[in-house]
């Protein structure tokens, strides 16, 4: 699969990152990279947050590290201003029609709830 798909980093042990010490954090960040890279033989060069949960802090983490971008798991889109350190997604539901899926991808259905609950 390594020809194909990108690899990122997601933590060596999934925890919920805001909840670690600076060291834990650290280790967890900057640990995964090389563990990686090691079994793919190839280059990590982006990150998920773990269930999306991140702070300033390890934002700051994941780029010392030498990661390229974060990606969170917060709805939004993409645009010139974007932190590549909080990146937002555009998500679907596992079992989403293509015709769904399509909307989502879009971002129809996004705003059609945003303005649903206004």
């Amino acid at each position: 699969m390594r020809d194909t798909i990108a690899f990122g980093g997601h933590t060596r042990f999934h925890p919920i990152l805001p909840r670690c010490t600076d060291d834990e954090a650290a280790d967890e960040i900057a640990g995964c990279l090389p563990e990686i890279e090691a079994i793919t033989e190839r280059p990590c060069r982006h990150f998920a947050y773990p269930n999306g949960d991140h702070s300033p802090r390890d934002r700051r983490l994941v780029r010392e590290a030498g990661f390229l971008s974060g990606r969170s798991t917060r709805i939004g889109w993409v645009g010139p201003r974007t932190d590549p350190y909080d990146i937002p997604i555009i998500g679907t539901n596992d079992e989403a029609s293509v015709a769904r899926l399509a909307a989502d991808l879009t971002g129809v259905t996004s705003w059609l709830a945003a303005h649903r609950s206004s």
